[in-house]
């Protein structure tokens, strides 16, 4: 975690270095990782509709934690390949439901190259979820129907998250299959685009239909035409815990993040909002950390593990 300072804000130089460093340290514990029961599951029509599950090793399962992942719109699987040994996101899998007795479901969604387009990314996370609430039942053996389902999603997947909690595109479709979560959870997270980088217009006006459905449809502006304190969420005590990297880029992560923390506290009075900085983190340390051991590398896994008990406790 000491070299993670020096590699700075910039997403592509810091992502790329970040891997570097946390590579060799999550093989070390190759074995422990790949202890936790893994099975997959086809949650919906397209061939990316796929989740992984992994089963802790107590025997009563304390809830289900979905894993959305990031890719900025256009990578990303539940199974990282640039990792030797399947490590990534399975390291996820693992930290969860070892430490905390989850069961924990990593899905894939569609990507651009699978004509990914707003809010395609919200449908697939809602999918995942109504599959999982259908046939958790046969997958665990027992009564799973009332375990507790928290979402976190992780920089895009976390616009993902936000697409199926708030889209207006996608109200029926969250009436139709009586959506409940006790948590929605977001690490660091691009909430809205005004200073996105040159680079990435092209997709963003792709997935999101042109500068005007960027605007529209970034999880900001859907925020802000939401009822928050009149919603499902506030009748069901949903609680939302909002996490960005010391280092995330101020620009495209930490000050939308800002952003839409401000609104969601002044907009939903009634919701509980947590909102934590993960100090020496950058965008893809949290990630890889997990299932290294690393006190440090490992404290925001913890953090948001408790904040799921303290939600059971309560």
């Amino acid at each position: 975690m000491d070299q993670i300072p020096a590699l700075g804000t910039e997403l592509h130089y810091s992502i790329s270095k970040s891997f570097g460093i946390f590579e060799p340290l999550l093989l070390k514990n190759t074995t422990q990782i790949h202890s936790t029961k893994r099975t997959t599951h086809t949650y919906g029509p397209h061939p990316r509709h796929q989740l992984d599950i992994y089963y802790p090793s107590a025997a009563e399962s304390k809830g289900i934690l979905f894993w959305i992942h990031g890719g900025g719109f256009v990578f990303g699987s539940k199974i990282l390949p640039n990792v030797p040994e399947e490590l990534v996101h399975r390291n996820v899998g693992y930290f969860f439901a070892e430490h905390y007795n989850l069961h924990v479901c990593v899905i894939d969604y569609r990507l651009m190259q699978h004509g990914a387009r707003f809010p395609s990314g919200g449908e697939d996370v809602l999918l995942a979820v109504e599959w999982t609430k259908k046939h958790m039942d046969d997958t665990l053996q027992e009564e799973a129907k009332d375990l507790p389902i928290y979402i976190l999603g992780n920089s895009a997947g976390g616009v993902h998250v936000s697409t199926a909690a708030f889209a207006p595109q996608l109200e029926k479709m969250r009436e139709a299959m009586q959506f409940k979560v006790a948590g929605l959870m977001f690490l660091g997270t691009p909430f809205c685009y005004d200073k996105a980088l040159k680079e990435r217009e092209e997709v963003l006006e792709t997935y999101f239909g042109g500068s005007e459905g960027i605007k529209t449809n970034s999880p900001l502006a859907m925020l802000k035409q939401f009822d928050v304190k009149g919603s499902r969420y506030a009748k069901t005590k949903t609680r939302f815990l909002l996490m960005d990297g010391e280092f995330d880029p101020d620009d495209e992560i930490r000050e939308p993040h800002a952003k839409f923390v401000d609104e969601l506290q002044k907009s939903a009075k009634d919701v509980e909002v947590c909102v934590h900085v993960l100090q020496g983190h950058n965008h893809v340390s949290p990630l890889l950390g997990l299932g290294t051991g690393l006190q440090d590398a490992e404290a925001w896994g913890h953090l948001a593990g408790q904040w799921i008990n303290n939600s059971l406790i309560s």
